[in-house]
Formats: C-alpha cells, structure tokens, sequence
C-alpha cells in the first residue's frame, strides 16, 4: 500500500497542529491558577507534580511548606 501526502493534506495536518498546540492543557491551567492565586514556589511544586506525578512530591512539600 503507497501512502503519499499531498501539499492539501501537509497544510491541513499543519493547520491541525497549530490549532492543538495552541490550546492550553488542563495541567497549564493549573499551574496558571496555582502559581497567580498562591505563589511562585506553589507553580513550581504544581508542575513538578504534574510533571512527575508522584506522591513523593505532594510530601516533599508539605514537608518544605509547613516546616
């Protein structure tokens, strides 16, 4: 089976991607949310998390914050 893209089909994938990749994710949002209503070091554990999502963090800042 030949699978050939066509210049149509390359700009609508490109269109496609740009339309995805400009919109925010539910994990931006959060760390948006966290970082403007609590703090800098609050986004910067909210990503971590996000990005790890690890139970190990959620302690290592309780730990941090309320020492």
């Amino acid at each position: 089976m030949k699978s050939s893209m066509t210049f149509s089909t390359i700009v609508a994938l490109f269109s496609a991607m740009v339309v995805l990749a400009s919109i925010p994710s539910v994990s931006v949002l959060t760390v948006s949310t966290r970082s403007a209503t609590s703090g800098f070091i609050h986004g910067v554990f909210t990503t971590l998390g996000s990005v790890f999502d690890a139970q190990s963090l959620i302690d290592l800042y309780r730990i941090i914050m309320l020492a």
